[in-house]
């Protein structure tokens, strides 16, 4: 069982309980909530063209909205490569070089 189908199975079991909740904000996401965007995000990733084992970098920064982008490039095949937002260009750069 991969991330994405942990996901996808607790969704199942739990959609209304809450997977996530940001302490700044106080925004919640749900598993039910959190599934579907991220099978949002996978739908939009496939239709654009991305392939199985295509290597996509993640820079976002670190709220709710992280989450269903991560699992979605997850679901979609992607190899999902996180990119932390205060990297420094030169440092994404080489993150960049070294995924090739």
């Amino acid at each position: 069982m991969n991330l994405v189908e942990f996901l996808y199975a607790s969704a199942e079991r739990h959609a209304p309980r809450r997977a996530v909740t940001d302490v700044r904000s106080g925004r919640s996401l749900s598993y039910g909530q959190l599934a579907r965007e991220a099978h949002r995000v996978a739908a939009f990733l496939k239709n654009e063209g991305v392939e199985p084992g295509q290597r996509i970098g993640l820079l976002a920064p670190n709220d709710p909205a992280y989450l269903p982008a991560a699992f979605g490039l997850l679901a979609s095949g992607a190899c999902f490569v996180p990119l932390a937002s205060n990297l420094t260009p030169a440092e994404i750069a080489e993150i960049v070089r070294d995924v090739q």
